[in-house]
């Protein structure tokens, strides 16, 4: 996994596009219809003398279930499903989940919009297949990615890469790769080629793990 932030200077994130290359669903899982599993990057405040439970975490997600219908999501058990979402400390915002093969890339954007509130969409081959706006006055200070298995069992989640991460702060900024942290994970490098107010990232490989245990 990788979290980078909080941004240095108290600034904040405007902008932030990403892709990922699905991997193969698990194939070791346990038979339980309680186990689903997670994949995300998602945005979220500066948490510093914060409770993150009680602050918005827009996550654009990629889930599997072993019983995917039973999850909202009327899938081969081959096939992800992504959805737009949002976790709010009063209830998950997300639209309605969409079946997705294990060969596609998704491509993510987040932004900032005109009315202060966050637009978030999950594209493949340049068609938005899932969007909404939310968190209306968020500033998102930091970015992490994460890897979720609800009541154990979900198996190997193979490794797989986000790639072309690019983030547009509200002001150039130093320092930003000073603040990136990773578990599991290889980093092609944090640059910025216009003094600090967009950074890039080609390539982030997080690595196999197993939620049997």
């Amino acid at each position: 996994m990788f979290y980078l932030g909080p941004i240095p200077n108290h600034n904040h994130i405007t902008h932030a596009t990403y892709s990922l290359h699905l991997p193969a669903t698990p194939s070791d899982y346990r038979k339980n219809k309680n186990v689903w599993l997670a994949l995300w990057i998602g945005l979220q405040n500066d948490p510093a003398g914060n409770d993150i439970m009680n602050e918005d975490f827009v996550q654009p997600l990629l889930n599997w279930a072993v019983d995917q219908e039973g999850s909202g999501c009327p899938a081969h058990l081959t096939n992800w499903c992504a959805a737009a979402s949002t976790y709010t400390p009063a209830v998950q915002v997300q639209q309605p989940y969409i079946s997705i093969p294990s060969d596609k890339r998704l491509d993510f954007e987040i932004s900032i919009t005109l009315q202060n509130a966050i637009h978030q969409s999950i594209s493949i081959d340049g068609k938005i297949i899932s969007q909404q706006t939310s968190s209306q006055g968020m500033h998102p200070s930091v970015i992490y990615s994460g890897t979720e298995c609800y009541d154990h069992g979900c198996g190997t989640v193979p490794a797989h890469r986000w790639s072309n991460i690019s983030l547009t702060l509200n002001a150039p900024t130093t320092g930003l790769d000073q603040a990136l942290t990773l578990t599991g994970a290889k980093c092609s490098g944090l640059q910025t080629s216009d003094g600090g107010k967009t950074w890039e990232i080609a390539s982030m490989e997080i690595e196999a793990q197993n939620l049997n245990r």
